[in-house]
């Protein structure tokens, strides 16, 4: 629990009900998704929460991050902002950042990396180790949804735009 809200403890990682692309491991190993947890396409993220879960809103996201000390102003920013919301979220046990207030909210966020369907593979660009991203249920124009994101090299948490048919990992959020 982080403020009045309930988070799921780690990224999603299952493929029930999906078909074949609409979620990966990163690099297709397995033992990716183990311990970071699947990559969807957004489609797929709207409809992966178990019941009594759902796929948090931009709103529902902003309401985390006030409750990690961002401002109201900051939070309806987009881009990079909000330090150090993106270090309290991240997991301390990863060694993804070096001191408090690294991982003091309990989320525990890894750095799961992401997917560009352009592409179709992976490659060193798509930062698993380094960066963590998550749907949102809010969409932000044709095929985009916003999302959020946070990078080893930064206490920010950045807000924004990806194309919906991008993956991203997913956190689940208790239905009030």
């Amino acid at each position: 629990e982080i403020g009045n809200q309930c988070w799921i403890q780690e990224n999603m990682n299952s493929s029930s009900g999906l078909s074949f692309g609409e979620s990966f491991c990163y690099e297709s190993d397995s033992s990716n998704c183990d311990t970071y947890g699947r990559l969807y396409t957004w489609d797929a993220a709207m409809g992966i929460c178990p019941e009594g879960w759902r796929l948090p809103s931009d709103n529902d996201w902003k309401l985390l991050e006030r409750e990690l000390g961002m401002s109201n102003e900051e939070s309806n920013e987009t881009g990079y902002r909000g330090s150090p919301a993106g270090d309290l979220l991240k997991d301390f046990d990863y060694d993804w950042c070096d001191s408090s207030p690294c991982g003091d909210s309990g989320f525990n966020a890894l750095p799961s990396g992401w997917r560009d369907a352009y592409e179709g593979n992976w490659s060193a660009s798509l930062d698993l180790g380094t960066t963590a991203r998550w749907w949102t249920s809010s969409g932000c124009g044709a095929g985009a949804a916003l999302e959020r994101q946070i990078d080893d090299d930064s206490s920010d948490v950045r807000r924004g735009c990806n194309n919906n048919d991008r993956y991203s990992s997913v956190r689940c959020l208790r239905n009030e």
